[in-house]
């Protein structure tokens, strides 16, 4: 589920479901997509959650709610809890039986809390990105404009970053501003270039990777144009953009994979140790990592803490991710595929 702000200043409040067929077949549909009366307190979002299950009849089959980190997220779940136990009980030895009139249900509060994996990848990379003081589009925008205001013809070196990401962005937006600059850009590039977005950090990685692309490129646009020599790159600093590119690649991949196909709970666990394997592979400079520059390494540090901040809750205050993955009948084969090879298609036969 998820509230967002609209122009007109109201709040628009989704809940979309998912649950499995009982032939393990992945269903999700959404259930609500509509205006939020009031607030977006925890507590008012438990009452309109309540009112959309009771109406559909899915109070005592909810099982998890999975959202962003906002602090507004637990306090829900906290107060639907207390919502759906007048008429639910989550033990299982109370539920129909005797001694409790009160339907069994399977929600139970925070533990039924999971926290959105697209969000914490961002949250990840975003500070990995901020590390590396990588600055900002607005700040390139505000630099170009300002050059224009004073009628100057060249970017001084005293004026320009010494981050090579954001001398980098200057040159895009400049080139970019200039249908003759593309033109020319075109005799020597196969591929065009785009600016990135401050609201969007996976639009940095676009930049650079068709920066990378067009290399000899915008080398021979900055030999070309003396408006762009102090912003050249140096062949390190081209060595260092693409170490970035390399790094930040796997959490691009990853958010693609939760954000296009919809991966269901059984896979988080595997994606958020492939993440893991990634930086310590980054800071024990092992595999494809062996000569990162320490610069890197020291973000991807950073990022890891973000990280282990977030896995650390997946430990303490839900397993809901580890028991869905060990639940999942073809997680487990996966699983089996991978340990037994050759041997395990006879086991699973036998399963």
């Amino acid at each position: 589920m998820d509230v967002w702000k609209v122009p007109n200043g109201k709040y628009i409040f989704t809940i979309i479901v998912h649950w499995t067929m009982e032939d393990s077949e992945d269903r999700q549909v959404v259930l609500h997509f509509g205006h939020l009366p009031g607030s977006h307190t925890g507590e008012n979002l438990a009452r309109e959650t309540y009112k959309v299950l009771n109406y559909f009849n899915l109070r005592e089959k909810l099982v998890a709610i999975t959202g962003d980190n906002a602090s507004n997220n637990p306090s829900l779940c906290r107060h639907l809890y207390k919502l759906l136990s007048k008429d639910f009980t989550d033990d299982p030895n109370l539920g129909n039986t005797i001694f409790e009139d009160r339907k069994l249900m399977q929600f139970k509060g925070n533990e039924s809390f999971v926290q959105c994996m697209a969000h914490i990848l961002n949250l990840v990379a975003k500070a990995i990105l901020k590390e590396l003081k990588v600055g900002s589009h607005k700040e390139a925008r505000k630099l170009i404009w300002e050059m224009a205001e004073k009628k100057v013809d060249c970017f001084k070196p005293e004026d320009t970053p010494k981050s090579a990401i954001s001398r980098l962005r200057l040159i895009v937006l400049w080139l970019l501003a200039s249908e003759q600059c593309m033109i020319k850009f075109g005799e020597y590039a196969d591929v065009g270039l785009d600016y990135d977005v401050d609201t969007r950090w996976n639009a940095l990685l676009k930049m650079l990777e068709l920066c990378i692309r067009s290399r000899v490129a915008i080398d021979k646009m900055c030999d070309h144009f003396p408006t762009l020599a102090s912003l050249r790159l140096s062949p390190a600093e081209w060595i260092f953009i693409g170490e970035i590119h390399q790094v930040m690649a796997p959490f691009y991949e990853k958010m693609l994979l939760v954000s296009q196909d919809a991966p269901t709970i059984t896979m988080s666990t595997e994606i958020y140790w492939e993440i893991d394997d990634m930086i310590d592979e980054v800071i024990e400079r092992q595999g494809n990592y062996e000569h990162i520059n320490s610069q890197i390494r020291d973000a991807i540090i950073v990022g890891c803490k973000v990280l282990e901040e977030y896995t650390a809750k997946m430990d303490s205050e839900t397993i809901i991710p580890y028991a869905a993955s060990v639940l999942d009948p073809r997680v487990k084969t996966e699983w089996l595929k991978n340990h037994l090879k050759d041997n395990a298609d006879a086991v699973i036969d036998n399963l």
